[in-house]
């Protein structure tokens, strides 16, 4: 269709997923934190790419399985 520019440009402020993740982990947002590991995990696993699946998997259980009170294990 010829549209090169990405839509959400102009909301994001050339944020990224990497440099969004980076944010919210400074800032102890747990859930988004989570939120961006399972979409990862699933893609990485539904597009064949088992060892990123299971190093997403192992990092949300690591450090953002913080069970039902939400608390982190973040440091």
């Amino acid at each position: 269709m010829g549209i090169t520019e990405n839509a959400l440009s102009h909301f994001a402020n050339k944020m990224t997923e990497d440099s969004c993740f980076a944010r919210c982990r400074e800032n102890n947002e747990i859930s988004m934190c989570r939120l961006i590991c399972t979409k990862k995990k699933y893609l990485a696993f539904f597009t064949g790419d088992l060892d990123t699946a299971a190093k997403f998997y192992d990092l949300t259980q690591a450090h953002f399985s913080g069970g039902a009170t939400g608390e982190s294990t973040m440091d």
